[in-house]
Formats: C-alpha cells, structure tokens, sequence
C-alpha cells in the first residue's frame, strides 16, 4: 500500500473528528432538547416555547 494514502487517510479522519466535535458541540443543546422532549421532560429555554 502506498504511503501517501495512508496519509491522506489518516488526516481525512483527523478533519472528520474534528468536524464532528464542532458539529456535536454546537448541536449539543438542540440536541439533548429533542432527547428530553422525546421523554416528555419540558426544558424551559427561551427557543423552546
């Protein structure tokens, strides 16, 4: 196997991990919102009312 796919591999993960912590950082609020409402415990937020 060639070297420089190994590379590219290894860093496309890197970027992709590191796109998804942005990713679950950000989402982290809207998305434990639907989690609770999906259990029926109401969240008292200014966006959600």
């Amino acid at each position: 196997m060639p070297r420089g796919s190994a590379l590219t591999r290894q860093a496309r993960s890197r970027s992709k991990s590191r796109a998804r912590r942005n990713r679950s950082r950000k989402e982290s609020i809207n998305g434990y919102r639907y989690l609770w409402a999906g259990l029926g415990v109401k969240i008292h937020t200014p966006s959600a009312e």
